[in-house]
């Protein structure tokens, strides 16, 4: 049977030997243990047939045996034709499981999948009968299965009467939002069965109270005790059981016993619970009704009050003839978020059920300065701080808020990030409290002027409008002619999730109106109120918030009313124009580009069973597609009706149906998706953050917990992938309720890698609770786990954390990659960033250990979209086309709300179509060489660089304002308003033609600007002091002669009237580079104490590319390398600082550095550079980068200089 193989082994290693069947099977094992290690599984190729191709074949035994016969059913699946020829499947009759096979009594011949029977009729009663099953192909055996059958007797009886354990096991298992349901479990030891057989005949039903007998599922642990569940019923009642044992000749004996079923907690909380009449120290708590689901006697009634943030500590008992009651309980600091649990009791423990609020906050009495506002020696209006007192604020005190109130009329100039409540906005509220900058964008009269890390001394004075920055915070200047009011509060955090605002005074600190003539105070009110509200001196956000979003909600559902009728009319008129435009074979796109002179094209898709052809391992074409000739694709309907996108044709498909998409999203809410009663359960309730936002009981994620230790819900939903089952878990970010259940689940299946979408705060929200330690070798206990930090690689955009888990004496680690520029309430303007993340999390899961954790805030929004990516692009790389409908419905099934805005679903459209454009990319180290001058694939990386980019828009109006324009060297090289730096400096002038941009592994890391004009070189230094530039690197000279910095050793340049100096302190040549060692000083100025003004210097590095070996941005690859390797080595010295890189025009020879740099650390650090990826983020920020495909090329013939540099070395880590 031995034949010739040639095969490549899990090592790449190659051999020729003569190998028979069972030398086969060996080796078969050895490469899967190889595989199981981690190692790359090479194909084993044997005569057509590979490794794959046996790992497929799956051989499936059924047998059954009657009063006469046995029956067999062979099924035989995962077989193919073209890999095993003239295969055949072989049954023998052996003596026993160990003799030999008396030679085969049946042959079929296999040529695809397909099930076979067969009757052995010559068998004996009550003796096993023992057959052996083997599937062969070319003499190789495929598949061997040994199995046993046995005839039935004929002379059997009827079962003996059950012998049933006297305790029965209850428990709480499930419940709806009506009821608490009972699970019992009963067991009985194994009775006679009237025949003589080796295999269990029995089977076992159940009827309660004398209904109908069902199927009961039973299980046995050692073969002579046997259990099994009766589920849903309820508690404390008496059931009448009925058990029926019958054999296979519905012969039966049937068993009756009583059953009362044990107390539970109530399932309701007593009705009308509520909390009302609170004052600064005091609640009211009242309900009015008993609990309509008592599961038991009620004895007594609890109740727990405290704060939030800690122990309760009231509790008061009432007896349990209390059905209803109002009781008020004080003792409470204001400000505390009061949480009180209440709850009746039976005989066991009850599940409480909570209610809370917020007593108002109380700063006591506030003295306002009796010192008008006045213009100081500073030259600002000057107003003195009150002192708050903070003792009595449950809470901690995060900062304090100056607030900058004016009768200024702000025109809205884009109405961005304005999503909120209009009719709130304002001085009585201040909500929300926006930068001045936003404040304009959105047409507000206030805004934050400045936040104060720490409480003022007694007669602090703040200097109103001196264009400095506090905290970030811009103290905008002040206007000539306008009126302001100054306000002054406080923020508090409550219970660690929620950053609450805290009220402000109703009162202002002071007002006065700006004379626009000589900028003093015209006039000046010290005590005048800035429309107090009435019935009281403060005013408190959370109380406002609450009775607006009650309006907002009745106004919503109004609309929502509207909308709801308005489309089912819409739907109508929408169905019967689609019909319409459908012929009987044919579907037409009215959207679709028309070609003159040529005759409408047609698509009509092949379908098999699943309407979709499966085309495996074809490779998809030119993703693009053609436009010229492309056909008439089918279009989402409004009905779901969806079909498959062939993946060249995907870019037309988006931007030619972009509407119908959208609509085709709405379609998505009708999905049938299957109840969600246990997160409904009181016990629950708490442990899911949104509401509706509940996993299907189906499939969603079950704790092994017994009920003793606490409920086994956990807001978390399996998910499938495009090939494996349950690929994906789901799940909502944990809170303080859930943090234990989310470390049980990681561990109990099996997760070794989580992917986190969120931050855990966004826009002073928490999105999600902090679930492991951040800092490196810190180590955080969360009940019985023990989490450990051992390192973490950071990206500008992405971050991954190896973990150490440990609990009792197991470990086990698992790594946790989280993205970090997912914006709140949008989408990502570009997927570059999120397909970085995808593609480093995608190659490190480990895919033999258990489900994949995706979680962002609630499990829905940002986590379908990472699954659906996931499923898309291997449905891409299996069909060569897709479908996004389909794929979505599939998720949604099993986790409601899945992809949750139209922006998201588009988002995965678009990021599915550029993760296919960008697949082989990647260049490894070794290719460099070769790829630098394959002209054909980098056009195709450039080209796709370049209409990525003219998708999306720039805005620079900043730049083009009047008085910046003097400011710019090149007036068609201007900052992107969303990108550019703004400056905070006490001249009036906050632009500078400069941008930021990311390094490699750190967030805005680069500030590329033009050599600046002699009226901008303090500008330039000011950007270095605010920016901390610890570095500058210049590339050639300045096309005026403009000096920014003296070139002698020991002297000095003034600017801004002496309020910027530079001294330079050394000066060497290393190679190709001019070593600068200055010396920056800032003149500033103190308020408060002598001596007024005084000096900050700091040390500056300065690299110069001289201007004769920079010619635009071809820069001889070894010079480039050396500014970089020089770059490098300061970063190692001095940590991850931040660099100015400056020339001529802050474009060309900028973006040409920047590039190179990042591209040479992730050769040096990975030994593989997407240069692409680099270069589409760089021109993201600045689209003069890498202008030409002649300077994109550059890139890589730099790259390739420097691998070529250390080629003698193994590797290229070393620099």
């Amino acid at each position: 049977m031995g034949r010739t193989v040639s095969s490549v082994d899990a090592y790449g290693n190659h051999d020729d030997a003569q190998l028979n069947s069972s030398y086969f099977l060996a080796r078969h094992v050895a490469v899967y243990k190889y595989d199981q290690l981690g190692l790359a599984l090479r194909e084993v190729q044997i005569n057509g047939f590979t490794q794959q191709d046996i790992n497929n074949v799956t051989l499936t035994v059924n047998k059954n045996a009657t009063l006469a016969a046995v029956n067999m059913a062979f099924q035989v699946s995962g077989f193919n034709q073209d890999a095993f020829e003239n295969a055949t499947l072989n049954v023998s009759k052996i003596e026993s499981p160990q003799a030999p096979a008396s030679g085969d009594f049946r042959t079929w011949s296999v040529q695809s999948d397909a099930t076979f029977q067969h009757t052995d009729s010559e068998v004996q009663s009550s003796r096993l009968h023992y057959y052996e099953v083997s599937l062969e192909s070319h003499g190789f055996l495929l598949h061997t299965q040994v199995f046993f059958a046995e005839r039935y007797p004929e002379n059997c009886t009827a079962p003996d009467n059950l012998v049933l354990e006297s305790n029965f096991q209850q428990f709480a298992d499930f419940s709806d939002s009506v009821q608490t349901y009972i699970t019992a479990v009963v067991q009985w030891q194994t009775p006679g069965t009237g025949c003589e057989i080796h295999e269990e005949p029995l089977n076992y039903s159940v009827s309660i109270n004398g209904s109908n007998f069902t199927q009961l599922s039973t299980y046995t642990s050692n073969g002579i005790m046997y259990s099994a569940s009766l589920y849903k019923l309820l508690p404390y009642s008496l059931y009448e059981i009925t058990i029926r044992v019958s054999n296979k000749q519905q012969q039966y004996t049937d068993s009756s016993f009583p059953l009362e079923t044990i107390q539970t907690a109530p399932n309701d909380a007593p009705g009308g619970l509520a909390l009302h009449g609170f004052n600064t120290s005091c609640v009211t708590v009242s309900w009015d009704t008993s609990p309509s689901r008592p599961n038991g006697e009620i004895t007594s009634y609890s109740v727990d009050c405290g704060d939030s943030s800690g122990p309760k500590t009231v509790n008061k008992i009432y007896p349990g003839s209390a059905s209803s009651l109002k009781d008020e309980i004080c003792g409470f600091k204001s400000g505390s978020r009061i949480v009180c649990s209440v709850w009746a009791q039976t005989t066991t423990p009850a599940v409480s059920v909570s209610v809370n609020t917020t007593t108002k906050f109380d700063f006591g009495k506030i003295t306002l300065s009796s010192n008008s506002p006045t213009i100081g020696e500073s030259g600002f209006y000057e107003v003195m701080l009150p002192q708050i007192n903070t003792s009595e604020i449950q809470g901690t005190v995060q900062g304090y808020n100056v607030i900058i109130s004016s009768t200024a009329t702000k025109r809205r100039r884009r109405a961005i990030n304005c999503d909120f409540d209009r009719t709130r906005a304002g001085p009585t509220t201040f909500d929300p409290l926006l930068t001045y900058e936003d404040s304009v964008t959105c047409g507000l009269d206030y805004y934050l002027a400045a936040k104060l890390d720490e409480q003022v001394q007694p007669g602090y004075v703040f200097p109103v409008g001196d264009g400095k920055v506090y905290n970030g915070i811009v103290n905008a200047e002040l206007e000539e002619g306008v009126a302001y009011s100054v306000y002054y509060g406080v923020d508090v955090t409550l219970a660690g999730e929620t950053l609450v605002v805290v009220q402000f005074l109703d009162e202002s600190i002071g007002s006065f109106t700006v004379n626009p003539v000589t900028k003093s105070p015209a006039t000046v009110h010290p005590t005048q109120k800035a429309a107090p509200p009435k019935g009281g001196k403060m005013i408190t956000i959370i109380v406002a918030a609450v009775v607006s979003s009650l309006i907002a909600a009745i106004i919503a559902a109004i609309v929502v009313v509207l909308l709801v009728r308005n489309r089912k009319i819409t739907k109508k008129k929408e169905l019967s124009a689609i019909e319409l435009t459908r012929g009987e074979n044919e579907y037409t796109n009215p959207t679709a580009p028309s070609v003159s002179a040529r005759p409408r094209s047609t698509f009509v898709p092949t379908t098999e069973s699943n309407g979709v052809k499966k085309q495996k391992n074809k490779k998809y074409r030119n993703i693009k597609g053609d436009y010229e000739n492309c056909p008439t694709l089918p279009s989402p309907t409004l009905y779901g009706e969806s079909e498959a996108i062939p993946v060249d044709k995907l870019m037309w498909y988006i931007e030619s149906n972009k509407e119908l998409i959208l609509k085709q999203y709405e379609k998505l809410s009708d999905v049938a998706v299957g109840e969600s009663l246990a997160a409904h359960l009181p016990e629950n309730k708490s442990k899911c953050r949104y509401k509706d936002l509940y996993p299907v009981d189906e499939f969603r994620v079950l704790l092994g917990r017994l009920p003793s230790q606490g409920t086994n819900f956990i807001n978390a939903s399996y998910i499938s992938g495009y090939e494996k089952e349950n690929k994906f878990i789901a799940a909502q970010g944990p809170t303080h309720a859930t943090i234990e259940d989310f470390w049980l689940m990681i561990w109990q299946q099996q997760i070794t890698s989580v992917v986190m979408a969120t931050k855990a705060f966004e826009t002073n929200k928490m999105k999600c609770l902090q679930y492991w330690p951040i800092a490196e070798k810190e180590t955080q206990t969360i009940g019985e786990f023990r989490i450990t930090n051992m390192g973490v690689e950071k990206w500008p955009d992405y971050a991954i954390t190896r973990l150490k888990v440990i609990k009792g004496a197991d470990e086990k680690w698992l790594t946790h990659f989280q993205f970090l520029s997912w914006p709140d309430h949008d989408v990502p303007d570009t997927s570059q960033p999120f397909l970085s993340f995808y593609r480093k999390f995608s190659r490190r899961v480990d895919v033999n250990s258990g489900p994949i954790l995706v979680h962002c805030s609630a499990g829905v929004g940002r986590s379908g979209a990472i699954i659906a990516l996931d499923y898309l692009f291997e449905q891409a790389r299996a069909e060569s086309r897709v479908d996004f409908f389909k794929c979505v419905v599939k998720m949604r099934e099993r986790r409601p709300n899945m992809i949750q805005t139209q922006e998201q679903y588009l988002f995965v459209h678009n990021a599915l179509y550029d993760l296919l454009s960008t697949e082989g990319f990647l260049t490894l180290t070794d290719m460099l060489s070769t790829k630098k001058d394959d002209k054909k694939a980098l056009s195709k990386e450039y080209e796709y660089i370049e209409s990525t980019l003219s998708k999306v828009p720039t805005i620079t109006d900043s730049g083009q304002l009047p008085e910046n324009l003097p400011l710019n060297r090149y007036k068609h090289i201007l900052p992107d308003d969303k990108f550019r730096i703004y400056l905070s400096g006490r001249d009036n002038q906050t632009y500078i033609n400069a941008i930021r941009v990311n390094g490699y592994h750190k967030v805005d890391q680069f500030y590329a600007t033009q050599i600046p004009l002699e009226q901008t070189i303090k500008d330039l230094w000011q950007l270095v002091h605010e920016r901390s530039c610890k570095v500058i690197v210049q590339l050639g000279d300045s096309p005026d002669s403009t000096e920014y910095y003296p070139t002698t050793v020991g002297t000095g340049y003034s600017y801004s009237s002496g309020v910027h100096t530079v001294t330079a302190k050394s000066y060497t040549e290393r190679g190709p580079l001019q070593l600068f060692q200055l010396e920056h000083a800032l003149e500033k100025r103190n308020l408060l104490k002598e001596p007024r003004i005084y000096s900050e210097t700091s040390e500056i590095t300065l690299i110069k590319l001289p201007q004769n070996l920079c010619y635009k941005t071809n820069i001889q690859p070894m010079h480039m390398i050396s500014v970089v390797e020089q770059l490098v080595r300061l970063t190692e010295k001095m940590g991850d600082i931040n660099v100015l890189v400056v020339s001529s025009d802050g474009a060309g020879l900028c973006g040409a550095f920047i590039c190179a740099f990042n591209c040479l650390e992730s050769i040096r650090l990975t030994q593989e550079v997407e240069v692409y990826n680099q270069v589409l983020m760089a021109k993201y920020r600045r689209r003069q980068f890498i202008s030409t495909f002649e300077e994109y090329s550059h890139i890589y013939h730099i790259l390739s200089a420097y691998v070529d540099q250390f080629s003698q070395y193994q590797n290229v880590s070393c620099m």
